[in-house]
């Protein structure tokens, strides 16, 4: 879907499905990158009418973000799980 479509999609979405829109897609994204290609997309793209759900959803993925990196950085982690997995109970 390209950038056209996606505007004309969310354009025909009333406000109570825009907040409902985002509030389910937020935890599909993950990265930093994500948020600031968000950002970037509402700044040309202004909908005053979701701007307090796309400030909570842009929190939200910074907050997935910040998760997926503090998982990235952690060495030992897989031992962890290896750990875990194989554990008699």
């Amino acid at each position: 879907m390209d950038n056209n479509n996606n505007n004309e999609f969310i354009g025909k979405l009333g406000t109570p499905q825009k907040n409902i829109w985002f509030r389910t897609y937020d935890n599909l994204f993950a990265s930093f990158e994500n948020a600031k290609e968000v950002e970037e997309f509402f700044a040309t793209h202004a909908m005053p009418c979701i701007a307090r759900t796309l400030r909570q959803s842009l929190e939200r993925v910074n907050i997935n973000a910040n998760w997926v990196q503090s998982v990235q950085n952690e060495n030992e982690l897989g031992d962890a799980v290896k750990e875990l997995a194989y554990r008699k109970y």
